[in-house]
């Protein structure tokens, strides 16, 4: 198990292998953790009715719940997770009126929750308020992450759509994204 860019090994990922069949829907088999330098290794297990044996992997601080499949007993698999980042939303209404934003972005709050989704966001800027969400939001470090926002007011239904851009950091940094309303 590396980390995505960098070929750091990571340790403590939690990897679980699942068997599943025809007999059995599913059932988890065999589980543990990588050792520092990213290993796990599974000693023995049956082909049990022609069972297809999956492996999930979950990290807390990498974009990673997914399954790889195992082929045959002496399959090795290498794979790379994608660290996250945080960031907080920062809006600024210079307007006399009060606003509601509405971005459009590829992340997640959900910390139990281990994919992104795509999904709208609402912000309530008052007149001239600058306010920080006190959400944290994640993302893939190393990665940009382009959104689209617009914002409408009580004399304006929906403005013009803007296409902005968080830029990439490194792993765990949390960085604060202005967006200003004129």
């Amino acid at each position: 198990m590396f980390e995505a860019g960098t070929n750091v090994p990571i340790p403590n990922v939690y990897i679980r292998m699942n068997r599943y069949s025809n007999v059995l829907s599913y059932s988890p088999f065999k589980e543990g953790t990588t050792d520092h330098h990213g290993y796990f290794k599974i000693k023995y297990f049956n082909n049990y009715f022609g069972a297809r044996y999956y492996l999930d992997i979950i990290s807390g601080e990498h974009n990673s719940k997914f399954q790889i499949p195992i082929k045959d007993r002496k399959s090795h698999s290498t794979s790379y997770l994608y660290a996250y980042s945080h960031f907080k939303i920062r809006i600024k209404n210079n307007l006399s009126n009060n606003a509601t934003v509405i971005m459009n972005f590829n992340a997640t709050r959900d910390y139990n929750d281990y994919y992104n989704y795509y999904y709208p966001s609402y912000f309530y800027p008052k007149a001239n308020e600058d306010i920080t969400e006190t959400t944290i939001f994640r993302g893939m470090a190393t990665m940009a992450l382009p959104f689209t926002w617009y914002y409408s007011t009580p004399s304006l239904p929906s403005s013009i759509v803007y296409y902005d851009t968080i830029p990439a950091s490194t792993k765990l940094d949390t960085i604060t994204h202005l967006i200003q309303i004129n």
